[in-house]
């Protein structure tokens, strides 16, 4: 029987099913998630979130107030998210970005696209990029 479910608890063991048989294959590893917030004053500008897991570091969201771009602060988010990826002794870092969006940013700091899925959203491009570290 499949049936859709919205428990965490069926997520989480899902997670762990899949978790163990890569530790079976790979050194052990948990995702290790982060928060970093870009702040004006005491007001949310932007910020980044994703996890390491495997020694990479995945950006699931890097985002900014329409205000705060252009004036450096995207660079310095950048910038610490590869520091905290560093210091969790990280390989690179990966993402993506719409065509939309700023892949042309990452690639300005050294991301590469290593892939892409046209029409994501219709009309758009979804471009995977990453960056090695070491």
């Amino acid at each position: 029987m499949i049936e859709r479910s919205n428990s965490p608890d069926d997520a989480r063991r899902i997670t762990d099913i899949l978790v163990a048989h890569n530790n079976q294959h790979t050194p052990s590893t948990s995702r290790e998630p982060f928060c970093l917030v870009a702040r004006h004053a005491d007001v949310v500008v932007g910020g980044a979130l994703g996890w390491t897991a495997h020694r990479w570091c995945y950006v699931d969201i890097l985002a900014l107030v329409p205000d705060a771009r252009g004036t450096g602060e995207g660079t310095r988010l950048l910038a610490a998210v590869e520091k905290l990826a560093r210091d969790r002794a990280c390989i690179g870092v990966y993402l993506f970005s719409y065509s939309f969006q700023a892949p042309g940013f990452y690639e300005r700091f050294g991301y590469t696209a290593f892939g892409r899925i046209a029409d994501l959203p219709p009309g758009h491009t979804q471009v995977w990029l990453m960056k090695r570290l070491i």
